[in-house]
């Protein structure tokens, strides 16, 4: 496989791989089928290295980018991660030759471009060292990276010669001894001196394109001036005769074809006589056949081979539930106690309410009849208002056409005053563009100067904050070294073992110092005692529970008997009702047939009505018509003298033209005159309030900085004033608890204090300290050994004094760490 084909295969690699999948598998499934294992091991060693260092080279293709614009695509960003990938981590491993094959496998003007940018330290320094370090050490980059570049630029310089020549044709690249790339012309002589004798290539002679020179343009042949258009004059005739009088006129011709076309057909006509009129007709009979025989076809597919069931011959039964019965119950009682206040209420006030109802009834059926011979008249009104809409939207276009008449020549006249002011807007707009052209040539000046200044500016933020980074950077090295040392000594502490022995009496309590406190032979009495009590409890529940569901089961069976009792009542009531019902609905068909009838006839008359008002007002709007058309011939009789006069006002208004253009341009010449001034007086307040605002920035950086350090002091105070009081409380608390331990279970107690003096003689042992002995002197509970066990106390406090002090001086370096940080912020 080629070099060039090498690397193709792995810029697909790189761009095809999705970072949800695993890396190993993702290698294997794509490098089945490449057989030559050095090929291999090269892809994969290029794919893990790039995936490995991606935040790496996606800074330097950025910075690539930004500083090359104009020569490099964004999408070759994976190319140049391959071959950067290559020269900053892999190139002692590469040979000369097999690293130069690998940059002529690629287009000589991009290896061009990343060869001069990557061999030149001060390009790496300027654009890509401060994105680098972000992630990376200062030494790890400008010792290892660059500094290999500045070494491999001497054995690279053949191939950046070579690839430049390709790329430009003309300059050759030379390095000197700092690494920096220079760009010289290599003269004959000097060839000659290094042994290096080059054919001399002749220049190209630039030879014109052979292009077809354009045809001349047609010159477009003026049109003749088109003749106005003369109309024909209006025929006598049209105004003589009118469209009521034509339709007559064709009706009458009509009529009396018509009656020519039946007296010549009707002379000696007779009707038809047919045969199957005289035979006998079972029209009915074959109609039913041929129903049955469609119903037949069409039930097929019918699931049921008999006629379904009629439900309201058969009674079905209904089983209740427990639910369902107390709510039917409910109901009913319900019932029972509406019916007892009527009979109240009659025995109080002896009428009952009957009548009332009955009237009651008796207006709501007037009040449903009412209602519909409204209905009726508001269908009426809304037809006769669907004719006066159709009327009157025809009267609105005859109104319409004589109106677009009017506004026809309104819209000439305004046309030729649009066309005069447009003129004139085009010459002032062309006053003010050159005034803005020469504005704007002004502005880019000065917009340069500024650009300059906030440059300068820029670069010296940059230099404070890699310097603020660099001290930062070493005071973490210097911490971290203090803090594994501290975590060391601590382990240290820590991993020596403490025994603890203590006794457990089950008769015993505690000792905790609760009001309920008891032994664990106490509790277990008391547990068995809640037992028997509960299991006591239970079988009376059972007893009651049967007693409650017998009760219930006897009460349930009456209620339901009740039940069907009314339900037998209720349906003889609503069969009464539902004849009631029939009949009503008969009385209301009939009477809304009636009330419908009525109301065609009203319409009918109205609408007649309406009709023979419309043929009078068509025919007084004809007449009008006429008397118009009249007008106008007399008006074009005055035509001559109306243009006359507007020949005139056109002279008029040309002369006042000219003076307000003149007046215009004396005010336009001082507007500008007065932008300018302003303009100056701007530029001065604005230089006036930024030298302020820098000041302002200033002081109040100060003032904030100095807040923050006397801030932190307090805070630092209270931390300590703080640890030592809660020192004090914890070793008060902890005297009185221990007083209050022996007093209560003083056998406890005393099996503590002798592992507590056992562990620390095992500490002393631990430090390589000379062992006691066991004389009857120097026993634990002596008054010797007792002075030396406080000796041991006294030594340990001091120890976690020291580990205090030493976490104090970690806090305070934190605070300077915390200003670093607000500086860099601000």
């Amino acid at each position: 496989m080629k070099f060039g084909e090498l690397i193709e295969l792995c810029i697909k690699m790189v761009e095809n791989f999705d970072p949800k999948k695993a890396v190993t598998a993702y290698v294997e499934d794509s490098l089945k089928e490449i057989s030559n294992p050095y090929e291999n091991v090269f892809i994969k060693q290029v794919f893990f290295g790039v995936i490995r260092y991606k935040t790496f080279l996606k800074a330097f293709s950025e910075s690539l980018f930004k500083a090359n614009s104009s020569n490099t695509n964004r999408s070759d960003a994976t190319l140049y991660w391959i071959f950067a990938y290559l020269t900053l981590f892999r190139i002692d491993e590469l040979s000369h030759d097999d690293y130069k094959r690998l940059i002529q496998s690629q287009d000589p003007v991009k290896m061009n471009v990343f060869l001069q940018f990557i061999y030149s330290v001060e390009a790496l320094k300027q654009h890509v060292r401060a994105e680098w370090i972000k992630e990376y050490d200062i030494s790890y980059i400008d010792e290892t990276i660059i500094g290999t570049i500045q070494k491999n630029v001497s054995g690279v310089s053949d191939i950046l010669s070579m690839v430049e020549k390709k790329a430009t044709g003309k300059v050759v690249l030379t390095t000197n001894l700092s690494g920096n790339l220079t760009e010289s012309k290599m003269s004959e002589t000097q060839d000659k001196e290094a042994g290096q004798e080059d054919k001399v290539k002749k220049g190209t002679v630039p030879k014109p394109f052979n292009i077809t020179q354009q045809k001349p343009k047609k010159v477009k042949e003026e049109e003749p001036p088109v003749e106005p258009f003369h109309p024909k004059p209006v025929p006598e005739k049209i105004y003589s005769t009118n469209l009521g009088s034509i339709k007559a006129e064709k009706e009458a011709k009509r009529e009396e074809a018509r009656k020519k076309t039946k007296e010549k057909y009707q002379k000696g006509a007779k009707p038809f006589k047919f045969k199957t009129d005289e035979r006998p007709m079972y029209k009915d009979k074959l109609i039913k056949e041929a129903e049955e025989k469609e119903q037949k076809l069409l039930n097929f597919n019918a699931k049921y081979h008999e006629p379904p069931l009629t439900f309201k011959e058969i009674e079905a039964e209904v089983r209740l539930n427990a639910a369902a019965i107390l709510r039917e119950e409910y109901l009913l009682q319900k019932k029972a106690v509406e019916e007892e206040k009527k009979l109240k209420s009659y025995e109080v006030d002896l009428h009952n309410s009957g009548e009332f109802d009955r009237w009651q009834k008796e207006m709501k059926e007037k009040d449903k009849i009412e209602k519909m011979q409204e209905v009726q008249k508001r269908k009426i009104e809304m037809q006769m208002a669907r004719g006066e809409a159709v009327a009157a939207c025809q009267n609105k276009l005859k109104e319409n056409q004589i109106l677009v008449e009017k506004v026809k020549i309104e819209s000439e006249a305004g046309m030729k005053e649009r066309e005069e002011k447009k003129v004139e807007e085009l010459q002032r707009k062309q006053i003010l563009r050159s005034d803005v052209l020469e504005t704007k040539e002004n502005a880019a000046i000065e917009k340069k100067k500024v650009m300059e200044k906030n440059q300068q500016i820029r670069e010296e933020i940059e230099k404070e904050i890699a310097d603020a980074l660099q001290r930062k950077k070493e005071e973490e090295v210097i911490e971290k070294k203090y803090r594994d040392e501290i975590i060391k000594s601590i382990r240290e502490l820590e991993s020596k073992p403490i025994e603890r022995k203590t006794g457990f009496d089950p008769t015993e309590t505690a000792g905790h110092g609760l009001l309920e406190e008891m032994s664990l032979a106490e509790l277990r009495e008391k547990l068995e005692i809640v037992k028997k009590e509960k299991a006591a409890e239970e079988v009376l529940n059972r007893q009651e529970n049967v007693k409650k569901k017998e009760e219930y089961s006897k009460m349930m069976l009456g209620k339901s008997e009740r039940i069907a009792a009314a339900r037998e009542k209720k349906a003889k009531e609503n069969e009464k009702l539902r004849e009631e019902k029939k009949r009503k609905e008969e009385n209301e068909k009939k009477q809304q047939k009636e009330i419908k009838e009525k109301g065609l006839y009203e319409v009918h008359e109205k609408i007649s009505e309406k009709k023979r008002e419309k043929k009078k007002e068509e025919e007084r709007l004809a007449k009008e018509l006429k008397e118009i058309k009249l007008q106008r011939q007399y008006l074009n009789e005055n035509k001559a003298k109306i243009e006359e006069k507007a020949w005139k006002r056109l002279e008029m208004g040309a002369e006042r033209k000219t003076q307000v253009g003149q007046n215009q341009k004396l005010i336009d010449q001082y507007q500008v005159e007065t932008v300018k001034m302003k303009e100056t007086k701007i530029r001065a307040k604005e230089a006036k309030v930024e030298v302020l605002k820098k000041v302002e920035k200033n002081t109040k950086y100060q003032s904030e900085l100095d807040d923050r350090v006397r801030e932190n002091e307090a805070l630092h105070k209270q931390d300590i004033l703080s640890k030592a009081t809660a020192y004090q409380q914890q070793k008060e608390f902890e005297t009185t608890l221990k007083t209050k331990q022996i007093q209560k279970n003083p056998y406890s107690m005393k099996v503590t204090i002798q592992t507590r003096k056992a562990g620390k003689m095992s500490l002393k042992g631990t430090k390589n300290q000379p062992e006691i002995d066991p004389s009857p002197g120097m026993s634990p509970d002596s008054p010797q050994g007792e002075e030396k066990l406080d000796d041991i106390d006294k030594k340990l406090m001091e120890e976690h004094s020291k580990a205090e002090k030493q976490e104090e001086k970690l806090q305070g370096r934190q605070i300077n760490h915390s200003h670093i940080i607000f500086h860099q912020s601000y």
